[in-house]
């Protein structure tokens, strides 16, 4: 029994381990990646090893640039340099400049990603680092091989061969080699560099190499006439393909051994393996591999005389390809919004150290003056469209107003409440203890009469307290939660877990509004709920802070009970935070509250 526990235990930590399940599904199954990929990722946040998170991010980027997620990519590309920057890892910045000109080229931007890949070179060689130099050539000989300059491409490609097989592991020099033999039209040219990159997997078992290999060798075994070699060669691939998984490959394979079948007029043999890439390829939703393999259908119909299937066919895979360009043209926007943007924050950045090289005195008049000039261009040019705006302004200006009118007067009260409490009535109940004390100490009865006074001054100052906690203008948010959540686990005699990756302070305006927030949800779990447990979190990331509260109490209908239980004061706080409040609750169900308040520029 004790040996069947340890077994278990071990191939659950090995099961934690989603790092390396994602780097094992990098080249099988894009989806896994990415699954394992983000849970990885969830895990690095939670440790102080700034290299891992920048390593989980660099798969989601490669994995994302595969999947054509190319906004994804790059905003992962600026969370990368950004955690790079803040610890002065000026080789991984280097690194992610790298995967920033990779994603643009990847897009189609193949100007703008060569631009970034040759500064990051540039960038290498300035302070020393060559520890992805031979990648980093290959990038830029993809990016000519792009763009049609296929001198160029080869040149950056013989660099970065001749720096892989350097290494104790040549077989990196394979995907070098492979692109080397798509520079070449002669087929002596494609046979010597497909050869070459055959003997670097000489000591290599990855099967997903082989068989990029192996079909590119079937390609030109096809294109010299050799199809006995060429058949035996998909055959080997399709094989090794199927049995690893490499679903989108295997498709592929079909694809391409359904050509040759179809110059033998072996047309049976075409169809079921069109039929076999079909169905792949609609398992995995890609519509780019179905739209092809429709198109193979297509002439296979037209090989064999049927030319209305073969319309049918062709109808089928135009939509599907506009589908795909669809799709493409929407990541490509959301691509060069994120691009825009990161060029605006650039460029305020370096506006912002010009300004502060000039002479204050200087700055201020030239901005005035520009101000003003402004102000002026733009009231006589958009006179009528700042009536309108304005007046929209103007009305949610006063429905924050109401609402901040509505919400200082609560807050107002109850520090005069808390004040009331602490300097009026609780040292008139300290004098009443002690006259009890003076007068009645022989008394029948002394002693209950005087706990009770003594409890009631307890019970007066803890109430005070919560109502204003000084630790939350001393000590800040996260002190004054945990203090008043501790004073909440006494008096209630209940499990309250807390929970926050907050470690510094907050505007005044976020640390009052989500105290009481705060205060309101317990208050609600414990008198309303009769929770057994509650869980509260605080976490906070670069643009928005979250708070939320689980307990397993009574539940209730948020759309009957909207103002029964208090929640009508806590929308007033979340709206003046320009938050968001999402309640997930039923009768008998428990309750799970999560608000998010987006950070003020």
């Amino acid at each position: 029994l004790l040996l069947c526990l340890l077994i278990a235990l071990n191939t659950s930590a090995q099961d934690v381990n989603h790092f390396q399940r994602a780097l094992d599904f990098q080249d099988i199954n894009s989806d896994s990646a990415m699954k394992y990929g983000n849970l990885a990722y969830l895990e690095a946040r939670q440790t102080q090893d700034v290299n891992l998170r920048i390593d989980v991010l660099v798969l989601l980027i490669k994995t994302g640039i595969k999947q054509g997620k190319f906004s994804s990519a790059l905003r992962q590309c600026l969370a990368a340099d950004s955690m790079a920057a803040a610890n002065r890892l000026l080789n991984r910045q280097i690194e992610i400049l790298m995967y920033k000109g990779l994603v643009l080229l990847n897009s189609g931007l193949h100007a703008e990603g060569l631009e970034l890949l040759i500064e990051a070179k540039e960038q290498m060689y300035d302070n020393n680092f060559r520890t992805f130099e031979s990648e980093l050539d290959y990038y830029i000989g993809l990016a000519y091989y792009y763009m049609g300059d296929m001198i160029l491409c080869r040149n950056y490609l013989m660099e970065a061969y001749h720096e892989e097989i350097s290494t104790e592991n040549p077989s990196n020099a394979f995907k070098s080699l492979m692109l080397m033999s798509s520079t070449f039209q002669q087929a002596d040219s494609v046979s010597r560099y497909l050869q070459l990159a055959s003997r670097s997997l000489e000591n290599d078992s990855s099967n997903y190499k082989q068989v990029i290999l192996l079909n590119n060798l079937a390609l030109l075994y096809r294109s010299t006439g050799r199809s006995t070699l060429a058949k035996g060669t998909y055959l080997k691939a399709l094989a090794i393909s199927s049995e690893a998984g490499f679903y989108d490959i295997t498709a592929n394979l079909y694809n391409n051994f359904a050509y040759l079948l179809m110059a033998e007029d072996n047309f049976d043999s075409a169809f079921r393996v069109l039929d076999e890439a079909l169905q792949i390829s609609r398992n995995l939703d890609n519509i780019d591999l179905e739209a092809s393999v429709l198109d193979s259908y297509s002439d296979c119909y037209v090989a064999v005389g049927d030319s209305s299937r073969a319309l049918l066919t062709y109808r089928k895979s135009v939509k599907l390809k506009n589908q795909s360009r669809e799709a493409r043209q929407i990541e490509r926007s959301q691509l060069l919004s994120v691009v825009f943007e990161t060029g605006k924050k650039e460029q305020e950045i370096t506006r912002q150290n010009n300004q502060l090289q000039r002479v204050y005195l200087y700055l201020a008049m030239a901005l005035l003056l520009l101000l003003v000039a402004t102000f002026l261009f733009l009231f006589f040019r958009q006179q009528s469209s700042v009536r309108k705006v304005r007046l929209t302004n103007l009305d949610q200006e006063k429905k924050l107003e109401v609402a901040h009118a509505m919400i200082k007067g609560q807050d107002s009260e109850r520090k005069r409440l808390a004040m009331n409490l602490h300097d009026g009535i609780a040292p008139k109940v300290g004098a009443l203890k002690l006259l009890v004390d003076h007068f009645f100490n022989n008394r029948d009865g002394y002693e209950k009469v005087s706990g009770s006074i003594a409890d009631i001054d307890v019970n007066i100052r803890e109430m005070s307290h919560q109502m204003l906690p000084s630790q939350l203008e001393s000590r800040g948010l996260a002190v004054a939660l945990e203090q008043f959540i501790r004073s909440l686990q006494q008096d209630h005699n209940l499990p309250i877990r807390f929970y926050t990756t907050l470690n510094h302070r907050l505007g005044g305006q976020y640390e009052s509004h989500l105290f009481f927030i705060v205060y309101e949800l317990l208050n609600n779990a414990i008198k309303h709920a009769h929770a057994k447990e509650i869980k509260v979190q605080l976490l906070e990331d670069e643009d928005t802070i979250s708070c939320s509260v689980e307990d397993d109490g009574a539940g209730f209908d948020p759309e009957v009970d909207f103002e029964g239980i208090g929640l009508k004061n806590i929308y007033q706080r979340v709206n003046y935070l320009d938050g968001e409040i999402s309640i997930d609750s039923g009768p008998g169900q428990g309750t799970a509250i999560l608000i998010e308040i987006h950070k003020r520029k």
